[in-house]
């Protein structure tokens, strides 16, 4: 069995599939799942919006002091400059929707 795209690519051009959004509920995680595919330069246009992005300074910090960050928004502005970075590399545009986790 070959496994090559050549399934997928003809399966969006039937359906003249012209850009590809990939809903992602949190930071990294587009990235982690889906690399691979993200950085095919054969696919059409992608574009990861990811939901939530932002913390509140009253969000839960237990993650946020294990990981050595003072504070939850310290942390969530960590991860976005490390997602949009992860996204450049992948080669494909990104939106933070801005949905704040508690």
């Amino acid at each position: 069995m070959r496994d090559n795209g050549d399934d997928l690519l003809r399966w969006l051009a039937k359906r003249q599939i012209a850009r590809i959004c990939v809903v992602s509920p949190h930071l990294d995680d587009a990235c982690f799942s889906l690399a691979t595919f993200l950085r095919w330069k054969a696919l059409p246009p992608r574009t990861v919006v990811t939901v939530f992005t932002e913390a509140r300074i009253d969000s839960d910090d237990r993650h946020t002091r294990a990981m050595g960050f003072n504070d939850p928004l310290q942390e969530f502005a960590a991860r976005r400059e490390e997602d949009r970075v992860a996204m450049q590399m992948l080669g494909v545009s990104m939106l933070h929707a801005g949905a704040e986790v508690d």
